[in-house]
């Protein structure tokens, strides 16, 4: 499970450090854990599941519908598939279910505004075809001055 860490630029949860080492010690409990990347969709949820080895990876997108019916936060996604996650402390529950709240009205936000401007780190999307032809033009170039180079030696 410490591998879903590893490929999240950042753990959005308060106590992120706490919960790497909590992930070592109970690997075999099911709860959510966040994180936020550089690319679209910049946030998304992992549902570890201590019942089999299938676990459920959400990406946090304008879409995305929840409901609060304590211990349970049910939510649907995209593909207008329902779930929902169960969690042993209400405060917790409602903590989660307002952060999730929140990143989805941030995704609402930024798709009524267009997408806005890229944040750090994120890049704006890139043409391939010109990145291609780029890279042609300085791979000519440098085999051109090293023809001239052997061709005047």
């Amino acid at each position: 499970m410490p591998i879903y860490l590893l490929i999240c630029r950042s753990i959005v949860l308060d106590r992120g450090h706490f919960l790497f080492s909590f992930l070592r010690s109970y690997s075999h409990l099911l709860f959510p854990t966040f994180c936020s990347r550089s690319a679209s969709p910049r946030h998304g949820f992992t549902i570890m599941n201590r019942l089999s080895v299938e676990n459920r990876t959400e990406p946090i997108t304008k879409d995305l519908d929840f409901q609060l019916q304590d211990p349970f936060l049910l939510y649907r996604n995209a593909r207008l598939s329902i779930y929902g996650i169960w969690f042993y402390d209400k405060a917790e529950c409602q903590r989660i279910a307002e952060l999730m709240k929140n990143l989805t009205h941030l995704e609402q936000w930024k798709a009524q505004q267009g997408g806005g401007s890229p944040h750090y780190g994120e890049s704006k999307a890139v043409d391939i075809l010109q990145m291609l032809s780029k890279a042609e033009h300085e791979y000519n170039k440098v085999q051109n001055k090293v023809c001239k180079y052997y061709s005047s030696s």
